[in-house]
């Protein structure tokens, strides 16, 4: 992820697009919609000061917020590198596993 991108889910492609009106016959949502839902929520939660981290079981970063891409700089313990989130200091790597594992019970 780069520093001054926007917020972004990581394999998300939001362009400009037309949104289609929901067909509620078949239940089904049209991707413009859900392109726009996903851009939409991107944006909300870029605005927020804090850093936000969206981060699968396997400990992959699905989403960075620009705080958190702001706060995870080269002094920061904690780093993101393509898609994983790491300890700087190998004696940190056992405390961060713990507590991301923690936080998916």
């Amino acid at each position: 992820m780069e520093f001054g991108q926007p917020a972004a889910f990581v394999g998300e492609r939001v362009g400009e697009r037309v949104i289609d009106s929901p067909d509620p016959s078949d239940g089904r949502e049209p991707a413009g919609l859900r392109a726009a839902s996903v851009h939409f929520l991107a944006s909300m939660l870029d605005v927020v000061d804090y850093g936000l981290l969206l981060v699968s079981a396997h400990h992959r970063v699905s989403f960075a917020n620009r705080a958190a891409r702001l706060d995870l700089d080269e002094c920061h313990p904690l780093r993101l590198s393509d898609r994983s989130l790491t300890a700087r200091h190998r004696q940190d790597s056992g405390p961060l596993r713990d507590a991301l594992n923690s936080a998916l019970c």
